[in-house]
């Protein structure tokens, strides 16, 4: 959760802290409306937050446990909709739109998939210096960006030379320098020298350390569960 230390609190622990925050500031929290992307990790955050993490939910799909969690969930959202950006009378199409609402001062208070970028952002003075980071006591769902090669490529070694180059140390070093792209490696596998240099990268202010970000990372659900939140929600909430 990022936000704007000089207009909330902007250090909310749990999923509790963050909707009793946006109910003290009105207005000044938002999420994208599912399946965008974030909006949709912002939901099933919310929806662990809720559920005492994801654990119940491991594996197949199981609508007897599903619909009594989501159900808790939706009575939650809705609670929470009065004290939204516009009153949860509409949600931002997209995490672009977020952003730009954060930017603009509207709203001080977002969610992202990409907290290394947003030193980059505060850098550039298109978020405020004041810009800081909390990590719920839910944690954090984790994922990485993928690559594939398909199966009708024409040219299939130069795509793996190219997959090796993109995740060989020294290209995943240069990522975290100039953009704060977090590396989709496991550091503790490198060697010392390259630990090291990981390690020496100076982040923002605004972003948390790498170790703890990654310290409570959670699964994704299984595609059913997402697929089923992101349609449930649109029904229970958005409509509502």
């Amino acid at each position: 959760v990022y936000g704007n230390a000089k207009r909330t609190a902007a250090d909310a622990k749990s999923g509790t802290q963050l909707f009793a925050g946006a109910k003290v500031h009105p207005g000044q929290f938002t999420y994208p409306a599912p399946p965008d992307f974030t909006g949709s990790m912002a939901v099933r955050t919310f929806f662990y937050d809720t559920n005492g993490g994801p654990a119940d939910f491991a594996g197949a799909f199981d609508a007897a446990k599903y619909t009594p969690a989501a159900q808790k969930l939706w009575d939650r959202l809705n609670a929470l909709k009065p004290s939204l950006y516009k009153k949860g009378a509409t949600f931002p199409a997209g995490q672009p739109d977020v952003e730009k609402l954060y930017a603009n001062g509207e709203v001080a208070e977002f969610l992202t998939y990409a907290p290394g970028s947003v030193g980059d952002q505060v850098k550039k003075a298109v978020y405020p210096k004041t810009t800081r980071e909390a990590v719920l006591d839910v944690g954090n769902i984790s994922n990485y960006n993928f690559l594939s090669i398909p199966i009708n490529s024409p040219h299939k070694a130069a795509a793996q030379v190219l997959q090796n180059v993109l995740l060989d140390p020294d290209t995943q070093l240069e990522f975290y320098k100039l953009s704060g792209t977090f590396p989709a490696l496991d550091l503790t596998k490198l060697s010392a020298e390259q630990q090291a240099a990981f390690a020496a990268v100076s982040t923002s202010e605004s972003v948390l350390p790498l170790k703890d970000l990654s310290a409570h990372a959670q699964p994704e659900l299984t595609s059913k569960y997402v697929t089923s939140i992101e349609k449930d929600w649109k029904t229970n909430v958005l409509q509502k």
